[in-house]
């Protein structure tokens, strides 16, 4: 990683160190300009346009695949936190802002591949455990936090060379067989318990390969 990296792997840690009002799911533009704003905290539309301006769109929980432009808005943020277990597909592009906790066990699939920036990164991605069906995809991200085990993929796509494109990465659990996190570069992955999974940098100084 940009600065120099260094891998640490000892038993059952490993670090890898390298260079960091109310709920909402849409908007609905009326006739004459206004919005009229909806409450509805389960999300089975299976395309949402949210048109939402510097609105913040709350998800609380997800019965089907969804997918949630955020308009490019600039002030427009995307609040997933979801009490239990999260199976389903989730599609976001658009917006300012992002966060995304699953309490339980995430083997869904969230989709955010042009979501953060270097200035403004997804602030935090945070699950109970990720299955091997679990897979995340970010362009930048701030955090990511695995309170059990990895067992799925997590890929990012932001590339600077000043910047990592994950700053921090934790899993209380372990990093199992399946377990794939790829990215241009890291800050740093902290493993807290067995790391038999495939942590690896693509950009060209691959100090973790």
């Amino acid at each position: 990683a940009v600065g120099g990296a260094a891998r640490q792997d000892a038993a059952a840690h490993t670090v890898h160190q390298g260079i960091g009002d109310r709920p909402r799911t849409a908007a609905a533009a009326a006739p004459d300009g206004t919005r009229a704003d909806v409450a509805a905290q389960l999300l089975t539309t299976t395309d949402l346009n949210s048109g939402i301006g510097s609105d913040t769109v709350t998800v609380l929980a997800i019965a089907s695949p969804v997918t949630i432009n955020g308009q490019g808005n600039s002030g427009s943020s995307l609040n997933v936190n979801v009490a239990g277990d999260l199976t389903q597909t989730l599609a976001v592009s658009g917006f300012a802002s992002l966060s995304f906790q699953v309490s339980g066990a995430f083997s869904g699939q969230l989709l955010a591949s042009t979501e953060g920036t270097t200035a403004a990164p997804i602030s935090s991605i945070v699950v109970g455990s990720v299955a091997a069906s679990g897979i995340i995809k970010v362009n930048f991200l701030q955090q990511l936090i695995v309170v059990g085990d990895m067992a799925g993929t997590l890929k990012a796509f932001g590339s600077d060379p000043s910047t990592p494109t994950i700053q921090t990465i934790t899993v209380y659990g372990n990093l199992t067989s399946t377990a794939s996190i790829v990215a241009p570069t890291f800050g740093t992955v902290t493993i807290l318990q067995n790391d038999d999974g495939n942590v690896a940098e693509t950009s060209p100084l691959q100090d973790f390969q």
